[in-house]
């Protein structure tokens, strides 16, 4: 591998994080707005499918998608870089961890003042979710880059 190519990798490795990020945002919204299709016409109120069975989809749809951008920001980092793999897994799973946690810091705040609120954990499904697809691509990653 040349030198300009390494180097051009080491600078696409943090920004492929963030391209994973969008990237899997974009395959969430994509998603919902497929589901949108399937929403009977006398149920959508003010632009909101009122559908029993819409909402229940939904909270399948928001957390697997967190999952899916949790693995998409730790697989391309990993990939893309030309050296220390290991390591880069571990540091964009960290920084994903750090964002999802800030992201949803009031939700996970509700936990702490109402453990026994359903609604509370049911908002932070989406980061526990993303934390554990994170972690398990870690490992799964460490356990394919070590042989």
């Amino acid at each position: 591998m040349t030198n300009s190519l390494r180097t051009l990798r080491w600078i696409l490795t943090p920004v492929s994080g963030f391209l994973a990020f969008y990237i899997g945002l974009i395959i969430g919204f994509v998603v919902i707005g497929f589901l949108d299709n399937f929403c009977p016409a006398e149920q959508i109120i003010s632009g909101m499918c009122t559908a029993k069975w819409y909402s229940r989809t939904e909270d399948i749809i928001i957390p697997f998608t967190a999952g899916l951008i949790a693995v998409l920001v730790v697989l391309l980092p990993t990939m893309i870089a030309p050296a220390h793999r290991h390591k880069i897994a571990v540091l964009a799973f960290i920084a994903g961890a750090i964002a999802v946690v800030w992201m949803g810091r009031q939700d996970l705040l509700g936990i702490l003042r109402n453990p026994a609120s359903r609604s509370s954990w049911m908002l932070s499904l989406p980061i526990f979710s993303a934390l554990a697809a994170g972690w398990v691509t870690v490992l799964l990653l460490q356990k394919r880059l070590s042989h």
